[in-house]
């Protein structure tokens, strides 16, 4: 891979606030009034000088590469962890950090194929009632950045399989944006657009979320409005982001779409009164009223 292009990708990872991660150490869980940073993969760095926490199977530290390309079509993938991508080389250094300081990664091309190339990294939280909580980030080219947060188990045939996928999307489509342990609970944040948000709460399969309003709202990899939070696979409340006041236009569709309109307008309300965080139940308020005085829908429709 040519050094400007590793220089660029480096740079979409290269930003970002603290993460409270720090090895050897226990870590504190996201806080809920932080502001979302621009990029959903730059929010989440280690402090200046922290090692990304490595994951080690019978005294051998697994490579990022393990991670890369795993199958889409695996409902619960495994990773080998020995020989694991004999046809991938690397085209970084460890100390590059392409991926960004909070995660061991590498960018990777094929030894076979020059179409195929990409850059895989993780983070090892450490361990969740018996399992090994990973945080994988992953790109096979194009824009999209995909990470899974997930309880791995080590089968002892030299591979790790998944024993639960936690969290997992491409940026702003339910992406890992934070994640650390304290005291057994694994405290994580996904990144989420409008469209999501209606999905966090009720049922997934509810007959308001195939409406035309609901279908007009925002629901691109780029569009972040907020970081739902969660405890231990447990939706605990959600966090706007604060600079949405500011930022409406260069997140919408069109400038004609009153439900999206009707949407901000009741974020900016509670951005100005509560910081934009809400808990489970002012959430579960929210979203009602989403429902009927924006999108014009009630129960029973």
């Amino acid at each position: 891979m040519k050094r400007t292009t590793i220089l660029l990708i480096a740079a979409v990872f290269g930003l970002g606030a603290t993460l409270f991660l720090l090895q050897g150490q226990k870590t504190a869980p996201p806080s809920p009034d932080t502001a979302l940073q621009e990029n959903p993969v730059d929010s989440v760095q280690a402090p200046a000088g922290q090692d990304p926490v490595k994951l080690s199977i019978n005294g051998q530290i697994v490579d990022p590469l393990c991670f890369a390309l795993a199958s889409a079509e695996q409902e619960k993938p495994s990773y080998p962890v020995t020989d694991c991508a004999p046809d991938l080389v690397r085209t970084s250094k460890e100390e590059d950090r392409p991926m960004g300081e909070q995660f061991y990664g590498t960018t990777y091309e094929s030894r076979s194929d020059e179409a195929v190339r990409g850059m895989a990294g993780y983070r090892y939280l450490g361990d969740l009632n018996g399992h090994k909580a990973v945080w994988i980030v992953e790109n096979s080219g194009g824009s999209g950045v995909f990470s899974t947060l997930s309880l791995l188990d080590y089968e002892g045939d030299g591979t790790l399989s998944t024993y639960e996928i936690l969290a997992s999307g491409d940026r702003c489509n339910g992406g890992v944006a934070d994640a650390g342990i304290v005291d057994g609970t694994l405290s994580y944040m996904r990144d989420v657009t409008p469209y999501d948000i209606l999905a966090l709460t009720g049922n997934p399969e509810r007959p308001v979320l195939q409406t035309e309003n609901a279908q007009q709202l925002p629901a691109c990899a780029a569009c972040c409005y907020a970081r739902a939070h969660y405890e231990n696979g447990d939706f605990t409340g959600i966090q706007f982001d604060l600079r949405l006041p500011q930022g409406f236009a260069g997140k919408t569709y069109r400038e004609d779409n009153n439900a999206e309109k009707c949407f901000d307008d009741l974020i900016k309300v509670h951005i100005e009164e509560n910081k934009g965080y809400l808990d489970v139940l002012a959430f579960e308020s929210f979203i009602k009223e989403i429902e009927t005085v924006c999108l014009g829908y009630s129960e029973g429709e």
